[in-house]
């Protein structure tokens, strides 16, 4: 009896040291996000583009996301609001959603980010 309970304390205390060792926090990028669309709303591309993974500037610099934004601006209207900011787990990667409200719509920013916290992706989604 007194063998069995030892053996399930020493199992117990084995499995809390285990799981300790695999707890892993997932960032939040929320705020970079955010802060990502909030330099697209003011113009801000260069500072915006020197967020991106080194892919990301060359399929699209400064220029090219300017055009981007300036394009979704003449389908939606005038950006309006940030309604919301969400993230979540995509393929492995973090991924943060900021709805924006503009005159004619909502839409989703989709911004990826990879390990390095740099911005590896991104879409303009209509909600």
């Amino acid at each position: 009896m007194k063998l069995s309970v030892a053996i399930f304390v020493l199992s117990a205390i084995f499995c809390v040291y285990c799981d300790q060792g695999q707890v892993t926090t997932t960032p939040d990028y929320t705020g970079s996000g955010k802060e990502f669309v909030e330099m697209l709303v003011r113009g801000d591309y260069i500072a915006a583009a020197a967020k991106f993974d080194d892919t990301m500037k060359g399929v699209m610099p400064e220029d090219k996301l300017a055009q981007a934004w300036l394009s979704l601006l003449q389908q939606v209207g005038p950006f309006d609001r940030i309604e919301g900011v969400s993230q979540k787990k995509e393929q492995g990667h973090d991924v943060v959603y900021v709805t924006c409200a503009f005159e004619r719509a909502s839409v989703n920013v989709k911004v990826v980010y990879n390990a390095e916290k740099e911005v590896s992706g991104l879409w303009f989604v209509p909600k």
